[in-house]
């Protein structure tokens, strides 16, 4: 399922739109005082359901049908924004559209640009974490089918022109 052992509420939830959806993450006591106080359900911080953590792990579905019925009322990006805003871990659930066009994962330079030799330009994923002595990033697209055939045969493993040569013929390499 969709739960975790020390975290309450804990999951993605339903938001306005057709397929949205946010993910939260309520860890501590005071990410849940915030996470109540965000959604303006501070009565929820006196009910004896979820009073600590035990409590909300013990009636989490109940609890992930009163949050739904607050995530609901909001597009995903909106729900992220108000618990993010308050110290609550959450995020809109992104389709593939709008991880392109996401403010974020812009910033983040998730998506790098190559120019392919058989498709022209396209949208690759970069490197996903960032190294501060040693920072990587996507050059240069996938290469073509045998595209380095020579290079690795030939000076690598020392092959001859010829050897390469047959092994093309006989279809052992493309």
């Amino acid at each position: 399922g969709n739960h975790h052992p020390y975290m309450a509420p804990y999951g993605n939830y339903p938001c306005k739109g057709e397929d949205k959806w946010v993910s939260i993450a309520v860890k501590t006591g005071e990410e849940w005082q915030a996470f109540c106080h965000a959604t303006g359900h501070s009565e929820w911080l006196q009910d004896e359901r979820f009073y600590d953590l035990e409590k909300r792990l013990v009636n989490r579905d109940h609890l992930n049908r009163r949050v739904a019925e607050w995530t609901l009322n909001y597009a995903h990006y909106q729900a992220a924004a108000l618990l993010q805003e308050a110290g609550v871990a959450a995020a809109p659930v992104l389709g593939i559209e709008e991880q392109y066009e996401d403010p974020h994962l812009k910033a983040r330079g998730l998506y790098a640009r190559c120019r392919h030799p058989l498709f022209g330009d396209e949208t690759l994923l970069n490197i996903p974490w960032k190294l501060s002595r040693t920072p990587g990033s996507v050059r240069q697209p996938a290469p073509l089918l045998g595209q380095h055939n020579d290079y690795v045969l030939g000076e690598i493993l020392g092959m001859s022109a010829g050897e390469i040569d047959k092994l093309l013929k006989e279809e052992a390499l493309y």
